[in-house]
């Protein structure tokens, strides 16, 4: 964790929830410090039934994911989320959502012939959390 946290604190990016740094104690678990989401999750905000999103609004968020994605992708060495899902999707006051939940485990570069490329990879993430979405 100490490592990811290393990393983490110095992606920045519009769609990335910023990582400040991390409380790490010897006698408890230890804890990431990120910013302040207003609305939570995207999975709560999409299971509220007050709420109610259009296309265009969808389609805004989804923007939003695949330019967080695409910029961990772009770093040298590319970053790989391996858990993309609405519920590491955070969204901020003005329904901008950030990319959240980084892997617990180590931050591994994109690897040759795990997938046909870091593009590829992308798309597949973002094509399942299109459908989630539109569900």
């Amino acid at each position: 964790m100490v490592h990811n946290t290393q990393v983490m604190v110095y992606l920045r990016h519009p769609n990335i929830v910023t990582v400040m740094g991390a409380v790490v104690q010897k006698t408890a678990e230890p804890l990431m410090v990120m910013e302040n989401m207003k609305h939570g999750s995207l999975f709560d905000l999409l299971h509220n039934t007050t709420m109610r999103f259009d296309g265009d609004m969808l389609m805004t968020m989804l923007d939003d994911i695949v330019s967080g994605m695409n910029y961990l992708h772009s770093t040298s060495p590319p970053v790989l989320h391996n858990d993309l899902k609405t519920g590491n999707v955070l969204v901020g006051a003005n329904f901008q959502v950030r990319n959240s939940a980084y892997p617990a485990g180590p931050l591994l570069p994109y690897r040759v012939g795990c997938c046909c490329s870091v593009a590829c990879c992308c798309v597949r993430c973002c094509g399942a959390l299109l459908l989630l979405l539109l569900a």
